[in-house]
């Protein structure tokens, strides 16, 4: 069996995001969409952060989903 190794990581940023859920969308509570499903367009800027020794500072990126 093999061990599972975490990697340490931390993100500090501001996250912009648009959704078809109610204002307050509950998927992002672990709870079910308003409509039964969830379609979403986010963007997310990391101020600062790492992924290991991966500083993530300045890093922009989107989804779609």
């Amino acid at each position: 069996m093999s061990t599972s190794v975490k990697t340490n990581w931390h993100v500090v940023g501001e996250l912009f995001c648009s959704c078809m859920c109610v204002w307050g969308c509950p998927c992002q509570f672990h709870a079910l969409p308003t409509h039964g499903r969830c379609e979403s367009l986010d963007g997310l800027e990391i101020r600062e952060g790492y992924f290991g020794s991966t500083r993530l500072d300045g890093t922009r990126f989107a989804v779609i989903y």
